[in-house]
């Protein structure tokens, strides 16, 4: 996304052809397709890091993400220290997210 964003800054292009292997016509992409992409809620950032953890915890909910400006925090119990810097790298990777952090557990 970025290459095509940097692609159509430099040729001061509003679109883009999208081709296949065999440079077959497949798609346009504009600035207003990169736009939408980029540019994405709180709330619609929250509900891709909460798919993505719980899709590596094999469908359980084993951890709450929130966001809030941008900044992913992920709330749950861990494993190991090497299990919550897989979940905070996976949060850091939706794009739109500023920074991800493990939140503290709070009792109810």
């Amino acid at each position: 996304m970025a290459e095509v964003a940097d692609q159509m800054l430099r040729n001061d292009v509003r679109s883009m052809p999208v081709v296949d292997d065999d440079e077959r016509l497949v798609g346009i992409i504009s600035r207003r397709d990169i736009l939408r992409a980029m540019v994405r809620g709180d709330d619609v950032l929250a509900a891709e890091v909460q798919h993505r953890l719980d899709e590596y915890a094999d469908g359980r909910s084993r951890w709450t993400a929130t966001v809030e400006d941008g900044v992913a925090t992920v709330t749950g119990e861990f494993d190991d220290e090497t299990e919550r810097t897989v979940v905070t790298v996976m949060a850091r990777t939706v794009p739109g997210i500023a920074a991800a952090r493990i939140g503290e557990m709070t009792s109810s």
